[in-house]
């Protein structure tokens, strides 16, 4: 099981702008993160995680994110099973938030 830690939009933004070597996972619906997503991010729906997206790697910490946190609390309660390396949740704000943040939202 990993270690769960449950951040706001707002300290992700500030784990990834400090430098911390994150994988993030968003798992909103893929018309949603087409339509705009954080940089460097791998899509997984929370409604078809049954296990580990091969995209990431386990032994890395993630972090999960959606629009508002409900489907990202969701999809850590899975994910949980599948590594042992921290697993942050954002269950406060989303990727809407990250344009407020100072950050644009990529469609690449």
């Amino acid at each position: 099981m990993a270690t769960l830690r449950v951040l706001t939009s707002a300290d992700l933004h500030e784990l990834l702008l400090e430098g911390q070597e994150l994988q993030v996972l968003d798992v909103r619906t893929a018309a949603e993160y087409d339509a705009g997503h954080i940089e460097h991010s791998v899509l997984a729906p929370h409604d078809q995680i049954t296990g580990w997206p091969a995209e990431l790697d386990p032994e890395l910490p993630t972090a999960v994110i959606c629009k508002a946190g409900v489907r990202a609390l969701h999809a850590a309660a899975i994910l949980d099973q599948f590594t042992t390396a921290e697993l942050f949740v954002v269950a406060e704000g989303g990727v809407p938030d990250w344009p407020a943040l100072g950050t644009e939202l990529t469609t690449d």
